[in-house]
């Protein structure tokens, strides 16, 4: 079957997972399962206890989006992602870091509120439960800078 005849096909049907999509869920697993991973790292090397804890948080609430995206990939396709080994983090300054990670969260959200308004029912609420999540995130990265600074 061809890409462009399955493409149609899953548009046509509402079932299956056109490349497009497919490309766009692995991406964003890998987003999810890389901040994760980030903010694990900084937890891990922070001092300050109240630091740490927001750290960790954001790190399970990314974990749990990688879950969640990975989930709804497998039911789409048929096909199991796994978390790519664990990579060493690049250390650098805590708060250029965060605020790095403050601008690719807010994307990645306006990523998926873009997606979510042209996906199908099912993913849509997804989509827009990681935006409101992301948002999220970031208001706990600039509230963090701002007790850091």
């Amino acid at each position: 079957m061809s890409a462009d005849f399955n493409a149609v096909w899953c548009r046509v049907t509402g079932t299956g997972t056109t490349d497009n999509e497919a490309l766009l869920l692995r991406r964003w697993m890998e987003n999810e399962a890389a901040s994760a991973r980030l903010f694990s790292s900084l937890a891990r090397q922070s001092r300050d206890s109240g630091t740490r804890e927001v750290l960790f948080g954001i790190s399970r609430r990314e974990q749990r989006h990688w879950r969640a995206l990975r989930t709804f990939h497998y039911l789409r396709s048929g096909k199991k992602e796994h978390a790519e080994k664990e990579k060493p983090v690049e250390c650098r300054p805590l708060l250029q870091t965060l605020r790095q990670q403050y601008e690719a969260i807010t994307e990645q959200a306006e990523g998926y509120d873009r997606a979510a308004n042209q996906a199908r029912p099912d993913l849509r609420e997804l989509l827009g439960a990681l935006h409101d999540e992301e948002l999220r995130t970031a208001e706990e990265l600039r509230a963090l800078v701002g007790r850091l600074l």
